[in-house]
């Protein structure tokens, strides 16, 4: 059956209401059902590394009859919609894989265009707002994340920085509000690092012993830099666009490697340190497509460039 609801999507929002706490576009039964399928999926895949086999087939089957109760309670596969069509509701069945696999396509579309029906100003609440980012980006729509967080009309960042002068997250992000020290809104940071930075671990890494560095240029964004304190070192990415040419710079701590994705056309001409990168000792390239071109490096530091060849 269905969870029972608590504070559900807590401060979702609206143009007539604004915040006003409890859920006001989507059951709340939805977000807790969906918690619930999470929790059980997590426990079951810690109970099988632990090899507690009964413990991990229980919680599995739980996982499965709760996913079961939410798809048959909530999916309409007439319209593609899930529960009321919110952007929360859309971006929970998308995020934990709610929605038959292939629907999902046609579900994202339908989130995208919920997105667009408000001119890109987020609905969801503080439980929804990180699961709506990772739909979106995870699909690779992450163009859409930028034009949500890019506006300094409410409700959004921009808003509390430009309108408020708030140094810090409010509760609410049309005005200030109760709370001024909220970190439920700062979700964006992990599509600022994992994204738009493109730091992460590799498939299968544990304590970032591989990474994958894919960073995401997305709108008129010309430049972007950080980096995050591994438990190896700090894993450093800055990256420019200048007219055509695509310049990234990436530091890899010691006993690190790491896949490096980079935007290469099919005759793009790619160099390190101003060295094509097959004459460059400790890069090899794994893959082309014919939009990108995957390496695979050391530790070290690496000035990239990417820039069209010859026709």
């Amino acid at each position: 059956g269905l969870a029972k609801g608590g504070l559900g999507d807590w401060y979702d929002w609206t143009p007539e209401k604004g915040h006003a706490g409890n859920a006001q576009l989507t059951p709340i039964e939805l977000t807790a059902t969906a918690m619930l399928f999470d929790n059980a999926r997590i426990v079951s895949d810690s109970a099988r590394l632990l090899g507690s086999k009964r413990d991990a087939e229980s919680f599995a089957a739980l996982s499965e009859n709760v996913r079961a109760d939410f798809v048959k309670a909530y999916y309409d596969p007439a319209t593609h919609s899930v529960s009321t069509g919110s952007q929360a509701a859309l971006s929970v069945g998308l995020h934990f894989g709610l929605v038959p696999e292939a629907d999902r396509d046609v579900v994202l579309a339908n989130l995208v265009r919920a997105v667009e029906s408000q001119n890109y100003r987020p609905t969801t609440g503080e439980v929804c707002f990180r699961y709506m980012v990772r739909a979106l980006a995870d699909a690779g729509r992450s163009d859409v994340v930028y034009r949500i967080i890019d506006r300094t009309d409410p409700p959004g960042y921009g808003c509390m920085l430009r309108q408020y002068g708030l140094k810090t997250l409010s509760e609410q992000w049309d005005k200030p509000g109760s709370s001024l020290n909220h970190c439920m809104f700062g979700h964006i940071q992990e599509w600022f690092q994992s994204d738009l930075l493109g730091i992460r671990q590799a498939e299968e890494s544990t304590g970032f012993e591989r990474l994958r560095i894919a960073p995401t240029p997305v709108g008129d964004l010309r430049e972007a830099s950080g980096h995050y304190d591994s438990p190896r070192g700090r894993i450093a990415v800055a990256w420019k666009k200048t007219g055509v040419v695509f310049h990234l710079d990436v530091t890899v701590p010691g006993n690190t490697t790491a896949e490096v994705l980079l935007p290469a056309a099919e005759k793009t001409i790619v160099t390190e340190g101003g060295q094509s990168i097959n004459e460059t000792r400790g890069i090899r390239e794994k893959a082309r497509t014919g939009n990108e071109i995957l390496l695979e490096v050391g530790s070290g530091r690496y000035e990239f460039k990417t820039e069209p060849g010859g026709v």
